[in-house]
């Protein structure tokens, strides 16, 4: 990230700010797995960190959720479905076939799940930077990606 800050903004407690990179037109699944795992951070650092959840997450949950949809209905990135647009056609995601609508809603979930998971996986394992960066948020409040960089190859050594 280029920038993580505890100072609230609008309706959001905090927020990170991704570099753009370049510009992506083409991703992989890969990619869009690590997208919805990286939306997941603050929601799985609170559930470990504080033994909570809060409201904190809303647009992440949309965002990553908003993700797994395009993955299922649109790339054919599901195990349930493979290579078929599930919204191509009229009446929308399914068609208006609840069956299909249920097996959609429930590859979404798989995906979503399954990457809120790994989130909460890959903070558990590596608590020590999880509290070093807490740590150091609660002391200057904006860090920078770089920062968080080298402390991380720091606790690493």
């Amino acid at each position: 990230p280029a920038k993580v800050s505890i100072i609230p903004r609008d309706r959001s407690l905090g927020i990170t700010v991704l570099s753009p990179g370049k510009d992506r037109y083409n991703v992989s699944k890969e990619f869009l797995c690590d997208q919805m795992t990286m939306l997941f951070g603050g929601r799985a650092a609170e559930k470990i960190a504080c033994n909570t959840e809060t409201a904190g997450a809303k647009d992440d949950i949309e965002r990553a959720t908003n993700i797994a949809l395009a993955m299922v209905c649109e790339y054919g990135m599901s195990d349930e479905f493979g290579p078929i647009a599930v919204n191509a056609g009229k009446g929308g995601v399914g068609g208006g076939n609840v069956l299909l609508q249920a097996n959609v809603q429930n590859e979404i979930m798989k995906l979503v799940k399954g990457s809120h998971e790994r989130a909460q996986d890959i903070l558990t394992k590596n608590i020590g930077t999880l509290r070093a960066i807490a740590d150091l948020l609660l002391d200057r409040e904006t860090i920078s990606g770089e920062e968080i960089m080298q402390l991380m190859e720091k606790l690493s050594m």
